[in-house]
C-alpha cells in the first residue's frame, strides 16, 4: 500500500507570530476591547437583554447564598454558566451590571483568539505578513461586529461557550493538549452541545501540529481527554458529596435527553431562512464555499495520496463547523443565541478564505481592499446598527432637545415594589412576588426570594418546558397562588399559542386574579397585580377550565 504523505509546508504557530510582536499584538486586544465596550455600552442601563441571562443571574445568586444550581431554582443547563455569573457579582457587585461586564470582556477574549488563529493559517503566500495580519485582524474584526446580533448583546451561553472553544483552538495549534483539553471542558460545562466540535479539537492537534511518533500522538490525545474530562468530574463530585448528585443528574443531564425528544419547530426553521442567513449571509456563502474546497481536496487526496498543510486546515475547519451546525440544530428549536456558537469558525474561516484568494486580491488597490472588506462585513454592519439601536432604544429618550436616560419596566416595577414590600412586613404575604409570564429578573432587582423553583415563566406557562422540567404545572400554580403573593406580576401581550402554550394555567390564574386581586399600576408591556382579599374563595372546578397541553 502506498504511504500518504504529510507535508510540514506551514510555519508553526510561534513562527506565525514573528512579524506581530506582542506589543502590537497588545494594542489590537485594546482596540477590540474598546469597540465591544463602546457597543454594548446601550446594553449597560437594561435590566433584560435577554429572558434566558436573567434565569442564570437568579441561579448564581442562589449559589451565592449557600444553594447549589437545581437544588433551589430549576434549569438545565450546565453548571458552569452559573459559576461564571456568581464570580463576576463577587467581582463586580450583585446587579445586572456584572454580567454586562462579563459579556465584554469574553466577547473581546473571543474576538482575540480568532485573531490569533487566523495567524496561524497555513497558505501562501507565506511572505506577504501584511496582507495575512490584514485578513487576521478582518477576522477579529468580523467577530465584533456579528456577535451584536443574534442576541449576542446578552450575556447568553454561547457568548462564553464560544469562548472558551475558541480558547481550546488556540492552545492546541499551540501545541497545550491538557490546556486545550481543559478550555474545551470549560466550554462543554457551559453548554452541552459543544461536545459536537471535539473531533475537531482531536484532528487539529493530531494533523495540523503532528506529534512526532505514534506514543508522543497518544499523550497528546490522553492529555487531551485528562483536561476535558476535568471540569465534569468536578462537578460530579461537588454533587456527590453534598448529597445532591441525582438532583444534578436529574436537571442537568436527563432533561437534556428529553428536551432533544421533542418534535422540530417548523415555525422555528422558517425563521433561519427569512432572518437568520440574512443576516451573517456573506459568512455563511464564504463557509459554503469552504466545505465544497474540503470535499474537492477530499477526491484529489484519494488519487495522489498526499495531505498538505493547506488542505489539513480546510479539513479542521470543515469539522469545527459541522460539529457546531450539529451543535446549533441539535436542541431543535434555533433560537438567535444558538447560532452564535458557530461565529468563530465561520470568522476564521473567512480569513482563511481571502487568504487563499490572495493571487486575486492583492493586486488590488488599497481602497479595492478596503472596498472588498466593506462589502462582506456590509449585511452584518446593518444588523449590527439596528441591533445597538435596539438595546439602546428603551433606555434614551429624546425630550426638548436633551436625551435622557430612562429606567427600564423591570427596574421601574421593582423600585415602586421595593417600598411597599417594606410597610408590609409582618403580614402574611410580607416580601412576596410572583413573576408570572414576565421578566424573572425582577426578584433579584426587589430583592425578593422566588416563591417557586420554576422561575423561568417558560416552564409553568408553556408545555414543552413542563415536560422536560416534569413538572405538574397546575399543581405548582395552584400551590403558588395559595401562598397570596402580594403582587402578581404579568405580561400585557402573553404569547398564547394553544399548540404551545398551557391555556389552563393561564385560566386558573385570571381566576384566582379575579377573585383576590385588583390592578395596582399598568406599565408599557406589563401589569402588576395588589392582593385585596386573601380569603375570597376561587373555584376549583377543572371541568370549566379550557384543555390542557396535547399529549
Amino acid at each position: 500500500m502506498q504511504n500518504w504523505r504529510v507535508h510540514i509546508d506551514h510555519p508553526s504557530a510561534a513562527a506565525a507570530d514573528a512579524p506581530f510582536s506582542w506589543r502590537l499584538q497588545a494594542r489590537f486586544a485594546s482596540l477590540l476591547f474598546l469597540a465591544v465596550l463602546i457597543t454594548h455600552l446601550p446594553t449597560f442601563f437594561r435590566s433584560v437583554m435577554d429572558w434566558d441571562e436573567s434565569l442564570y443571574f437568579l441561579m448564581a445568586e442562589q449559589w451565592r447564598a449557600g444553594h447549589l444550581p437545581y437544588t433551589a431554582i430549576w434549569d438545565n443547563k450546565p453548571i458552569g454558566i452559573y459559576g461564571l455569573f456568581a464570580l463576576f457579582q463577587t467581582g463586580f457587585g450583585d446587579n445586572v451590571v456584572s454580567i454586562r461586564i462579563a459579556s465584554v470582556l469574553f466577547t473581546t477574549v473571543t474576538a482575540f483568539a480568532v485573531f490569533r488563529i487566523a495567524l496561524t493559517i497555513p497558505v501562501s503566500p507565506l511572505n506577504d505578513w501584511r496582507f495575512r495580519g490584514t485578513c487576521a485582524v478582518f477576522a477579529g474584526i468580523s467577530y465584533v461586529v456579528c456577535s451584536l446580533t443574534n442576541d449576542g448583546l446578552s450575556a447568553n451561553t454561547e457568548i462564553f461557550m464560544a469562548c472558551f472553544t475558541s480558547l481550546a483552538v488556540l492552545c492546541v495549534r499551540a501545541r497545550r493538549g491538557f490546556l486545550a483539553g481543559l478550555m474545551f471542558g470549560m466550554a462543554f460545562m457551559t453548554k452541552y452541545v459543544v461536545l459536537f466540535e471535539f473531533p475537531a479539537l482531536v484532528f487539529a492537534l493530531l494533523a495540523l501540529s503532528p506529534p512526532a511518533g505514534l506514543k508522543a500522538a497518544a499523550r497528546s490525545i490522553f492529555a487531551l481527554l485528562g483536561g476535558a474530562a476535568l471540569p465534569l468530574l468536578a462537578t460530579m463530585a461537588l454533587y456527590a458529596f453534598t448529597g445532591h448528585f441525582h438532583q444534578w443528574l436529574e436537571d442537568s443531564i436527563l432533561s437534556n435527553f428529553r428536551r432533544v425528544a421533542e418534535p422540530v419547530s417548523m415555525q422555528a426553521v422558517s425563521y433561519i431562512f427569512n432572518v437568520e442567513l440574512l443576516r451573517w449571509s456573506p459568512l455563511f456563502l464564504i463557509s459554503l464555499v469552504m466545505l465544497a474546497m474540503a470535499a474537492i481536496r477530499l477526491t484529489r487526496m484519494a488519487a495522489t495520496k498526499t495531505f498538505p498543510a493547506a488542505a489539513r486546515f480546510n479539513f479542521f475547519l470543515a469539522l469545527w463547523l459541522i460539529g457546531g451546525c450539529i451543535g446549533v440544530v441539535s436542541a431543535k428549536s434555533f433560537f438567535d443565541h444558538y447560532f452564535l456558537q458557530i461565529l468563530p469558525v465561520m470568522c476564521v474561516t473567512m480569513a482563511w478564505m481571502l487568504l487563499t484568494a490572495a493571487p486575486l486580491i492583492q493586486p488590488l488597490s488599497r481602497a479595492g481592499k478596503a472596498l472588498l472588506f466593506t462589502a462582506i462585513l456590509a449585511l452584518p454592519l446593518l444588523a449590527a446598527a439596528t441591533a445597538i439601536a435596539q438595546a439602546a432604544g428603551p433606555v434614551l429618550a429624546l425630550s426638548h432637545g436633551r436625551i435622557s436616560v430612562q429606567r427600564d419596566t423591570p427596574s421601574r416595577i421593582a423600585h415602586e415594589i421595593q417600598p411597599l414590600l417594606a410597610k408590609s412586613a409582618g403580614t402574611a404575604s410580607a416580601g412576596q412576588i410572583y413573576v408570572f409570564d414576565y421578566q424573572p429578573i425582577i426578584y433579584s432587582l426587589a430583592g425578593q426570594t422566588p416563591p417557586t423553583r420554576y422561575v423561568f415563566p417558560s416552564v409553568l406557562t408553556k408545555c414543552q418546558l413542563a415536560s422536560v422540567a416534569k413538572v405538574r404545572a397546575m399543581h405548582e400554580i395552584n400551590r403558588i397562588l395559595a401562598s397570596n403573593p402580594e403582587f402578581i406580576i404579568r405580561s400585557l401581550t402573553p404569547f398564547t399559542d394553544p399548540k404551545i402554550v398551557n391555556l389552563r394555567v393561564y385560566a386558573a390564574v385570571d381566576r384566582t386574579i379575579a377573585a383576590r386581586y385588583q390592578v395596582w399600576r399598568v406599565y408599557d408591556d406589563a401589569i402588576v397585580y395588589r392582593l385585596r382579599a386573601p380569603d375570597a374563595p376561587v373555584s376549583r372546578d377543572l371541568s370549566s377550565l379550557p384543555p390542557a397541553c396535547p399529549k
